[in-house]
């Protein structure tokens, strides 16, 4: 995932000189992992990105918008600064959601699409999710609120995935309950 979620925001940081590119994932150790798998994966200039979580200033989040072009936010972030017209919705080109299989009810990706679609209808958005839902139901309310139009599925079997991905080897192993578990 953090390799495609690079080259997409790569090619979308080339195609669009002076669009915004917004990756989100719901914790700062996730964001933070894949700024730098930016960087050292692509080779986008640090110039041109920035790290934003809540613990970033409002003043200095302000600024960034309007400087930077990579973006790896929390979505809390995102929807904040949408709802405060800090974030040019309308310059958002790409956005990577990551653990997209989150975006159900209330939370803060939820908010993000929703708000985007009074700014543009004209950003791409690429889901990413190892394990999209537990049930039908669940996906399909996914593709709903992040407006998926089209599904690419990829595992590591799959022939342009493959040479990145490592062996595993897994061993299923089946644990009893223990007595005092199973009693109630």
């Amino acid at each position: 995932k953090t390799f495609i979620a690079a080259v997409v925001m790569y090619n979308f940081y080339r195609w669009y000189p002076t669009g915004k590119v917004i990756f989100m994932a719901p914790t700062r150790a996730l964001v933070a992992q894949q700024i730098e798998a930016c960087f050292k994966v692509m080779g986008i200039p640090q110039d041109d990105m920035i790290q934003m979580t809540g613990t970033v200033a409002p003043e200095v989040r302000r600024e960034a918008w309007a400087t930077k072009r990579l973006f790896f936010l929390t979505p809390q972030v995102v929807a904040n600064d949408l709802s405060r017209g800090v974030c040019p919705g309308e310059k958002v080109r790409c956005i990577v959601v990551d653990e997209a299989h989150k975006a159900t009810g209330g939370h803060s990706y939820c908010q993000v699409m929703e708000a985007m679609q009074h700014h543009t209808r004209h950003t791409r958005i690429l889901a990413l999710s190892a394990t999209p839902g537990a049930d039908l139901l669940a996906v399909r309310q996914v593709i709903s609120n992040l407006l998926i139009s089209h599904i690419e599925l990829r595992s590591e079997e799959s022939a342009d995935i493959a040479p990145y991905s490592h062996t595993r080897i897994i061993d299923k192993i089946v644990v009893n309950l223990g007595e005092h578990l199973t009693i109630h």
